[in-house]
Order: structure tokens, then sequence, then C-alpha cells
């Protein structure tokens, strides 16, 4: 059975370069999301020197906001701590990429693209296009496809019902996406409404219990591919404005420490992914291998042509495939 993302992942981030933090980096706030990113990075930021205190980030903007608030100032000198998308969600750019469905080989080569040309330059695009400074890049989440039967091969997809983040992608394999809230995901599966859903770990884990407790031997989600359709970076981000008026030096220092704790962080985050994992292929879910990379294919030929929209380039897809 492969588990690309989830089995030696660990080990993959621990090898990473660790940046060391300096005394000289201001004490800035830093606001981080709800979830497992507030939960499990506010001792790494602390540790790391970013920040004395950490707060919720959505207290302060609605998640739709939050890139506007970044590009526009209304964030002042904080710093963000959040998944990539809430920038990328109105701020298209070349970081988008890293959102992208099957964008990742596996976490070996996710934990490459962190330490590579490619994100750099588009850290630098994205600052002098978009006015925000992503100091660091993390791990954040894997979403996964749950359905009602395997799929290991691209005719399972004809018609199938699907929800859930990326789901639209699956049009092209024939499949027929569907606008349903996670929370309304159970009854409609019950119902012959769903048949798959594609959900980060966490959130599959929860549905899964809820869908055993409501709806027992009822038709549910039981299986889970073995292989997650993207993987979603963790950022660290300010006000680009905000960043430059500050010595070169303590820029610096900054940025080493929120790569510091964007490392920490993502070692948590991930291990926390993993036992998440193990615990619904031995509990809850049938695990099953994919197979046939058509699938595969069809949908980054797809996502492909959607660049220029998202922000991103063929280039950018071309050197983020070539890193070892």
């Amino acid at each position: 059975m492969k588990r690309h993302l989830v089995a030696c992942a660990v080990l993959a981030l621990l090898a990473l370069p660790v940046p060391a933090s300096s005394d000289s980096v201001p004490a800035l706030s830093v606001w981080l999301a709800a979830g497992d990113i507030g939960a499990l990075c506010a001792e790494p930021v602390k540790a790391a020197g970013l920040a004395k205190d950490t707060g919720a980030l959505e207290t302060l903007f609605p998640v739709f906001q939050v890139g506007e608030a970044l590009k526009s100032g209304q964030s002042g000198d904080k710093i963000f701590g959040m998944p990539l998308n809430w920038l990328t969600r109105t701020l298209p750019g070349r970081l988008s990429l890293a959102n992208e469905p099957y964008a990742f080989r596996d976490v070996s080569h996710f934990s490459a693209y962190m330490s590579s040309d490619l994100l750099h330059d588009q850290i630098q695009d994205f600052a002098a296009g978009q006015g925000v400074r992503v100091l660091a890049v993390g791990y954040s989440s894997q979403y996964f496809v749950l359905s009602t039967k395997p799929l290991p091969e691209k005719k399972g997809y004809v018609n199938l019902k699907i929800a859930g983040s990326n789901a639209p992608w699956f049009s092209v394999l024939g499949a027929v996406p569907q606008q349903i809230p996670w929370a309304e995901m159970a009854p409609a599966v019950s119902l012959g409404m769903l048949d798959a859903a594609i959900l980060p770990l966490k959130l599959s884990n929860a549905f899964s219990k809820k869908s055993v407790e409501m709806l027992g031997n009822s038709p549910r989600l039981s299986y889970i591919q073995s292989e997650p359709i993207s993987v979603w970076a963790l950022v660290f981000a300010m006000n680009e404005t905000a960043f430059q008026g500050l010595p070169v030096a303590v820029r610096d220092a900054l940025t080493a420490s929120a790569q510091a704790a964007a490392r920490d962080c993502s070692s948590k985050l991930l291990h926390a992914d993993k036992t998440t994992f193990d615990e619904l292929a031995s509990d809850t879910l049938k695990v099953y291998d994919l197979t046939d990379r058509s699938i595969v294919d069809a949908i980054r030929n797809a996502r492909s042509a959607a660049a220029a929209e998202a922000g991103w380039t063929a280039e950018d897809l071309r050197r983020l495939s070539d890193i070892q």
C-alpha cells in the first residue's frame, strides 16, 4: 500500500535547514488561523522569537478579507499565519501553483519546493505584484478523496457526484461536481445525492465518525485514496510596505525566525495528519491505491490550461516538476 505523503513525511521536513532566530527580531504580533494551525503553531512562533503573543486571525478579518487586508495595509505590522489559499483566493499570483491539485509528487517534493529558487522567485513576484511579503512557507494539510466505492480507475469517475475542495477539476473525468457543505454531506450520501468528497484529513476523520454515528450501515463514504489530491501550504505573511520599513538586519532576522517557526509548525501539523491517517486507515475507512495515472494526467492538463487565470505560468509548472 502506497502512502505517499504520510509515511516518511516527518523525516523529510526535519531534513530542511533551520534558520537561526535573532535577538534583533522585533516583538510583532502574530495572528494564526483557527484549528490545527492556531493550536500547533503558537508555541513554535514564540520559541522562534517571532512573537511574544499570538491571536486568532478570524477575530481580526473574515477569511475572504485576509488577502486584501494585507495588501491594503489594514493589517499594519501584524504577521498572519494561515493556509496559502487564504491569500490566493483574492490575490492571484504565481504562488497559487502550490494549491493546485496533484502539484506535488510526494512530501519530499513539497519539502524540496520549500527551499527552492522557484519559491524564492514566486515570493519576490508576489511582494512586487500584490504588496504582500511571504516570510515563510510550510506544510498545512493534505486533502484526500473519500468515496462510497474504490475509485482506482478513470471509468469510476463517470457521472460520479463529488463535492469539496478541487471537485470542479474532476469534471474532466466525467464527474458531476456538487456544492454541498461538509455538514450536509453524510445525509446527502445516504440519499444518493453524493458519491465522493474531497476533504482535509482532520475533517475526513470528523466526517467519518459522524457518518458512522448517523448512518450506521447505510451508504456512506467508506473508502479513502492512499494518495492525496493536494498538499496545502502554510504561510507567514505581512504587508510589504511594513516589511520594507524595517531595517535590513531586522528584515533578515524576522524572515529567519519566520522560517524556523514554519519548519517547527510543519513538523507538528504533518505528524498530526499522519496520526489521523493511521487512525482512519485502521478504524474507519478502507484505503486503496490510485492505479490509473491517467486520472492525475487529465487533471494536471486541465489545471495547466487554466494557469493564466490562476496567476502562475507554464514555466512555473516546468520548474516545479524539475525539482528533485
